[in-house]
């Protein structure tokens, strides 16, 4: 797993990053694999998105898709998309650290190109926006 780009308001993107430097306020949700928290970034004082992954939850096509997940979120940089931060894992856990969108929903894209929101605040990105189809 990468440690991806850190926006301006982070901590340097070269600095190994830790769940340590984050402080759990809320968690937003939890699915069978992976929760979602809002988080503040100890080191800036963000508040942020914090995801993470179960390791042991992860079946190989799970581990492909976060792969994935993270190698083309890292590359988007577009005012619609929420900003992945940074990724980093330890033992037990990949961690996914994006933008946290206070305002509301975004929406997902589900496989066969149907659009369903998500939670407010979800930091989420588009799986699969028309534009990248």
């Amino acid at each position: 797993m990468c440690a991806c780009r850190a926006s301006t308001h982070l901590s340097s993107p070269r600095r190994r990053r830790s769940l340590s430097d984050f402080t759990l306020t809320k968690q937003l949700y939890k699915g069978k694999a992976s929760t979602l928290y809002q988080a503040t970034d100890k080191p800036s004082g963000a508040t942020v998105a914090l995801k993470s992954y179960s390791k042991r939850r992860l079946s190989t096509l799970n581990w492909y898709q976060v792969e994935r997940e993270v190698r083309l979120h890292s590359q988007l940089r577009h005012p619609n998309v929420i900003s992945l931060h940074a990724a980093f894992e330890d033992d037990n856990y990949v961690f996914m650290i994006t933008e946290f969108a206070a305002g509301g929903c975004r929406v997902v894209w589900g496989g066969r190109g149907e659009a369903r929101a998500v939670g407010a605040a979800c930091g989420c990105i588009w799986r699969r926006a028309p534009a990248l189809s």
